[in-house]
């Protein structure tokens, strides 16, 4: 009797086959595919597309955001603001790596090539660069006038090395 409760293993019931899991897995992958190119493709309508803003667009933004910083009391955080937005313009602009140098490394290798289109604007860089880092790291003070004039040459410099628009390029 014991010999007739005792049934040997069976073998594993087969529910399904691999291939149709491969056919409902390929199926799902080309519909998502499919959906994918179709949200790629689709733009809102009518709405033009906003072009990218030029170095000197964004140190103008910047340079203007900075002047909510000019108060005395606030003179390294204004420095701070001005050198970072004209480091910033220079990289975008010149393709210098100005934000990840210090002052005299990245004017080192600005005068290294006398001819470049950088180096022509290097004295009024200099002096922007010196002055920010004399109220960045030695903590010189700042008047409400120093602060002015320290903005004016950050803004003239990315006026004078921005590059003509192309209105002005046609011009005869």
């Amino acid at each position: 009797m014991m010999d007739a409760a005792l049934r040997d293993i069976r073998g594993p019931v087969v529910i399904g086959d691999w291939t149709t899991a491969l056919i409902v897995a390929a199926a799902l992958a080309v519909v998502a595919f499919v959906i994918w190119l179709g949200l790629r493709r689709r733009r809102p309508s009518g709405a033009p597309a906003i072009p990218a803003k030029t170095p000197g667009e964004l140190a103008r933004e910047r340079l203007t955001a900075a002047r909510a910083l000019m108060d005395p009391q606030r003179a390294r955080e204004f420095s701070q603001a001005v050198s970072e937005a004209v480091r910033e313009y220079v990289e975008g602009r010149f393709g210098a790596r100005a934000p990840r140098r210090t002052t005299d490394e990245f004017l080192r290798e600005a005068a290294r090539d006398p001819d470049s289109e950088l180096s022509r604007h290097a004295p009024l860089l200099d002096a922007f660069l010196h002055r920010c880092d004399l109220v960045k790291f030695a903590r010189a003070p700042l008047t409400r006038d120093e602060m002015e004039g320290l903005h004016g040459s950050a803004w003239r410099f990315v006026d004078e090395s921005a590059p003509p628009t192309p209105t002005e390029t046609a011009r005869p």
